[in-house]
């Protein structure tokens, strides 16, 4: 069974409504996907619904369609805001994307003092988005603004005191295994807030940290932790535990990429994120 083309348009929906396809429309209906005066297909416009429409006019171009009956009643979404920093690659319109599909009602992109983006593809963001509400069945697509500030000093209303470039990794990091869990009833995320209990002599720190500045010292339950952290707050913090690491050349690799991070990033990026694949191999050790 041949599935019924979906697509948005900006323009109001009624009966006996002609509405005109842009260009880029007009290109994938008529000659991507081979369509023809006649041809029925599903619109929407994000506030009157979903409409059966025919083609009723057709060019390599341009083209009309003309509305015939309502398929679905407009269905909007609750008053539900996403927020993220700017991820790297095609990860910020997975972000979109997803969002899109569960149901938000405004992504918003976010700078935050670790936001290592100035601007934002708005338009593609905006296509994105777009495009998601089409393949899903959704009769809305969420407004995506500009690049907002948020944070600092300033006390308004849309100012934040939280990590939104640690909160919209995590966010990525769920809706990426849902995606690709298919096969299983359940997603269990499981946060990285855990301690290996190994007692590390004091002077083995001492000697270690005249060399390696990046390299620090926890105690907890009456024992030392030496180690690389990666996040810190009021009531945890995860540390990559160099004593747990039993293999010579794990070690020296791990102080390699330890001084690396220390000297080359801001040493405000946690280490994992900014070294990415290199730092994978001592996920095991957090």
């Amino acid at each position: 069974m041949t599935s019924v083309i979906r697509l948005y348009v900006d323009h109001p929906l009624g009966a006996g409504q002609s509405v005109p396809l842009t260009s880029k429309q007009s290109h994938y209906l008529f000659t991507v996907m081979r369509k023809g005066l006649g041809e029925r297909l599903q619109i929407f416009n994000g506030t009157d619904g979903e409409w059966l429409a025919e083609v009723s006019n057709s060019s390599k171009k341009a083209g009309y369609l003309q509305c015939e009956k309502r398929s679905k009643q407009q269905l909007l979404p609750p008053d539900l805001w996403l927020m993220f920093a700017p991820l790297k690659k095609s990860r910020s319109e997975l972000v979109v994307e997803k969002a899109t599909e569960m149901g938000a009602q405004k992504i918003m992109p976010v700078k935050t003092d670790f936001t290592n983006f100035d601007h934002i593809r708005k338009e593609r963001l905006q296509s994105q988005a777009v495009e998601a509400a089409e393949q899903c069945g959704g009769t809305y697509v969420p407004e995506i603004p500009e690049l907002q500030k948020l944070g600092g000093a300033d006390k308004n209303k849309e100012s934040f005191l939280w990590d939104a470039v640690r909160f919209s990794n995590k966010v990525f990091c769920v809706i990426n295994a849902v995606r690709n869990s298919k096969d299983y009833d359940y997603v269990v995320w499981l946060d990285a807030d855990t301690f290996t209990f190994r007692p590390v002599p004091i002077d083995f720190f001492v000697k270690l940290t005249e060399t390696h500045p990046f390299i620090s010292v926890l105690q907890y339950a009456g024992q030392d932790f030496v180690g690389i952290v990666q996040n810190r707050d009021d009531l945890v913090t995860t540390i990559y535990d160099y004593g747990a690491i039993v293999d010579a050349e794990k070690r020296m690799k791990f102080l390699e990429l330890g001084d690396v991070w220390w000297w080359e990033s801001n040493r405000q990026i946690p280490i994992h994120l900014f070294l990415k694949a290199e730092w994978a191999l001592f996920k095991p050790f957090l």
